[in-house]
């Protein structure tokens, strides 16, 4: 029970600074910059996303702008801001999700489920977290590049290449965690169950469409918005658990 409660703890921190460093970064940003071509025909209405599954030098300067006219210009000094930001962010979403694993694999543990299989996908969900984080972390290198050229032209190829392999990486890893994840709850928690499946599992099902159809690239938009959602619920979750549970720790003591 102590362990249980305690990485409950753990998840609620880690989504308090999740939900932070976003904060951080809409700061540094000014907000969640447009793309210069708004509207477009993905719909996007945030850069960032449409940024990440840029397919082509043209593309890029489509979501930047001109640099030599000021919306262009602008856009990315507030890009290089909110990618230098992310730095932070990339180290805490990742920890959430192994730490989520983790609390909800105490509680498996603690209820005398089959510890193998959960502890296999306990790992599995952990080797997913560090798998984002580098695919994150390589994927921000490429987009701190994007930014940097003044002609179309000059874009590199493999640059943009790059770009594609690590974007996926990342997502592709959160979309596993996130299978993970669903089946955790699903089996741990009943009376919640459908609340968390619903919120990750359609998350994870919107963005992987995102990135493999590149006719609906738009929907990423709705996926992140998504795991958004999912995060705090978890958050609340793990949160409320904690602090019950230390609420009946008191009185028994």
């Amino acid at each position: 029970m102590k362990k249980t409660v305690l990485a409950a703890l753990i998840v609620f921190l880690l989504g308090l600074l999740t939900f932070s460093s976003l904060g951080l970064i809409m700061f540094a940003a000014e907000g969640n910059p447009s793309p210069a071509e708004y509207p477009n025909p993905h719909r996007f209405q945030t850069a960032i996303y449409w940024f990440e599954l840029a397919d082509s030098r043209q593309e890029v300067f489509r979501i930047l702008g001109n640099p030599q006219y000021d919306i262009g210009k602008n856009l990315r000094i507030r890009m290089d801001a909110l990618n230098r930001a992310d730095f932070v962010f990339m180290i805490f979403y990742p920890l959430f999700f192994g730490f989520l694993a983790h609390f909800v694999f105490r509680y498996s543990y603690r209820k005398g489920r089959n510890v193998l299989l959960w502890r296999l996908m306990l790992y599995s969900v952990v080797f997913m977290s560090i798998v984002m984080l580098f695919g994150d972390f390589s994927e921000n290198l490429q987009l701190l590049e994007l930014t940097k050229y003044q002609h179309v032209q000059d874009v590199p190829e493999s640059t943009i290449i790059s770009l594609q392999v690590f974007t996926r990486v990342k997502w592709v890893a959160m979309f596993a965690a996130s299978a993970g994840i669903s089946l955790f709850y699903f089996f741990c928690f009943p009376r919640l169950r459908y609340l968390f499946i619903a919120l990750y599992l359609s998350a994870a099902i919107v963005g992987l469409l995102a990135v493999t159809q590149a006719s609906l690239k738009g929907l990423l938009e709705i996926s992140g918005n998504l795991y958004g959602l999912a995060w705090l619920t978890s958050l609340i979750h793990a949160g409320l658990y904690f602090f019950k549970h230390r609420k009946e720790r008191r009185e028994t003591h």
